[in-house]
């Protein structure tokens, strides 16, 4: 098993698809932007941790085990969260580039 298979980047975006964090980055500028990006990078960092601990318990022949998955998880924590952050800060940012560019468009269809 590979950390930072193509599967974890797909898990985060279904996760968040149905939740359009453009949405919420609608009209904010300045100061207000920070804990937005902080919340999509934090949840980004969260879902990674979680789909590894979910592989790590089922990678495991027989029944899957979350306390020994978890403990194998945190020891590559680093890893995991690194690669969370680093998705979730260009999550955060392709979202407010899009809701930029949706204002945009919105503007010139209604002229």
């Amino acid at each position: 098993m590979r950390l930072g298979d193509s599967s974890e980047l797909l898990t985060v975006r279904v996760l968040l698809t149905p939740w359009q964090p453009r949405r919420a980055a609608k009209g904010a500028r300045g100061p207000i932007l920070i804990p937005i990006v902080l919340a999509i990078t934090a949840i980004t960092a969260a879902s990674f941790f979680l789909n590894a601990l979910f592989e790590f318990a089922i990678v495991r022949s027989g029944v899957p085990k979350i306390r020994p998955a978890f403990a194998q998880a945190r020891s590559h924590l680093p890893v995991i969260l690194g690669s969370g952050t680093v998705v979730g800060v260009m999550l955060s940012s392709a979202s407010r580039r899009w809701s930029s560019r949706a204002g945009d468009v919105r503007g010139s269809e209604s002229r």
